[in-house]
């Protein structure tokens, strides 16, 4: 995502773009913050009536809108909690935030980017999660990361123990760690032995 894009002008909670007879509703959340849900609706409401089109353009109450938001989340923490009960069976918490709901509030936890949660005909909705941090750091922090991996797999031909240490790095993983110490050892032999030892 292009730290320039920003779907929802004036930080305003929701935006409706429509181009050549389509119409796609932005609502766009900040990463880790809480949002009441009445808020949410009013922003849907105002700014879909304030283009002159009514609820129709999209297809959908803002309370329908809300209710695909929350399920996109819940099925985005079981995948997390799915994927993290496969690896480690349950045996630690997540150090990511994940999303959080209650009766009256919406919290799409740690994870920015814009997610079509509908599509019906020439309508869609996009939630947009604008990290905490802004486009611009975030995208950079990932090319960093990007960047270390790389160096870090030419180095020493790994790559499955430094995923696993990236993504659940309060864990260890004595496979991961059993890998990397033979592909290091195979590097250290496979080497020339040193002109001088010292003890």
């Amino acid at each position: 995502m292009s730290s320039s894009v920003k779907p929802c002008p004036n930080n305003s909670l929701a935006y409706l773009a429509t181009d050549g007879g389509g119409s796609t509703l932005y609502v766009c959340l900040t990463e880790d913050k809480s949002y009441e849900k009445d808020t949410l609706h009013k922003a849907i409401r105002d700014e879909v009536g304030s283009r002159g089109v009514g609820d129709n353009a999209i297809g959908l109450t803002p309370e329908d809108v809300t209710s695909l938001i929350i399920d996109f989340l819940q099925g985005l923490e079981r995948s997390i909690r799915s994927s993290i009960q496969g690896v480690y069976g349950g045996k630690i918490t997540p150090d990511i935030l994940l999303p959080k709901f209650s009766e009256s509030k919406l919290n799409p936890g740690e994870f920015p980017g814009n997610f079509q949660i509908a599509r019906q005909g020439r309508a869609s909705v996009m939630l947009h999660v604008e990290p905490k941090i802004g486009w611009e750091a975030y995208c950079k922090m990932l090319q960093q990361t990007r960047q270390s991996i790389d160096i870090l797999v030419s180095e020493t031909g790994v790559l499955e123990p430094l995923l696993g240490n990236l993504y659940y790095p309060s864990q260890t993983s004595p496979v991961s760690y059993g890998i990397l110490l033979l592909r290091l050892t195979e590097l250290i032999l496979s080497s020339t032995s040193p002109r001088l030892t010292l003890r």
